[in-house]
Parts: C-alpha cells; sequence; structure tokens
C-alpha cells in the first residue's frame, strides 16, 4: 500500500519543468511544420492549371470522368510544351505536399491506436484532419501518376 511513484512532488517538478522546457519548442516546431503544410498546399493549388487556361469550362466536362477531361485537354490544339513553364518544380512541390500528407495521415492513424477513447472525444476536429491530408494525398497524386 505505498503511494504511486508518481505522486513523489520530485517526480511531479520533474515532469513539470520537463513540459515547461520543451512544451514551447515542440508546440512551435509543430505549428511551423503546419504553416509551411498551408503555404504549399495552396501553392500547389494556385499554380496547378485548370480548364480556362486551355480556354474551356468545368461545364462541357459535365458528363464526363476526370481522366476524359485530361485526355481532351493535354491533346488538344493547346496543348503546349511544359518544360519552360516550371511543371518539374510543380511536380516536386506536389511530391512533397504527398509527403506531408503521408505523414500527418500516419500520424493521425497512430494517434488512433495510441489515444484510442480520448481521439475520439474530440471526433469532428480529427475528421477534419483526416478528411484535409487524404485530399492532399489524392490533389498532390493528380492523373497521371
Amino acid at each position: 500500500d505505498y503511494a504511486p511513484i508518481y505522486d513523489h512532488p520530485l517526480i511531479l517538478t520533474t515532469v513539470d519543468s520537463k513540459a515547461d522546457l520543451f512544451g514551447n519548442l515542440l508546440y512551435l516546431f509543430i505549428l511551423l511544420i503546419q504553416a509551411l503544410y498551408v503555404i504549399l498546399y495552396t501553392g500547389v493549388t494556385l499554380v496547378t492549371r485548370t480548364p480556362k487556361f486551355y480556354q474551356h469550362t468545368y461545364v462541357e466536362f459535365e458528363n464526363d470522368t476526370c481522366i476524359d477531361m485530361c485526355d481532351i485537354l493535354t491533346n488538344g490544339t493547346h496543348n503546349f510544351d511544359y518544360s519552360d513553364d516550371g511543371t518539374f518544380i510543380l511536380y516536386i512541390f506536389r511530391f512533397i505536399l504527398f509527403l506531408f500528407s503521408c505523414a500527418a495521415l500516419l500520424k493521425e492513424f497512430y494517434q488512433i491506436l495510441t489515444q484510442r477513447g480520448r481521439y475520439f472525444r474530440g471526433f469532428f476536429l480529427n475528421l477534419l484532419e483526416i478528411i484535409t491530408y487524404s485530399c492532399g494525398i489524392i490533389f498532390a497524386m493528380g492523373i497521371k501518376q
């Protein structure tokens, strides 16, 4: 009938000081990574070409699949040489976005395994994160991969 070691004042003080010392740095690191993810996602979204670039509208492709739309756009008369338009850089940024999204999705699954009940108490926020990272993976993959 001994008191648990975690209730000892020395242990409590050590754990609190460790959280004070490393907690802010860890929070800042996570915040910077998430800000970088949002900037990367926004940049890739803004640079990715839409049908308007090819003098088409989405209405023209209303009953087509995504693959059909891409075939029409890339095989049409407005298919330009992409070597000088930064397509390789866009490909690199999409790949980085893909890696970030996969890592974040793996982190969410790790949290599901380790936190179990606590994770599902904040279900809607965590569901939003899972949807965001999944959409990031789908968007980064593109149609040609």
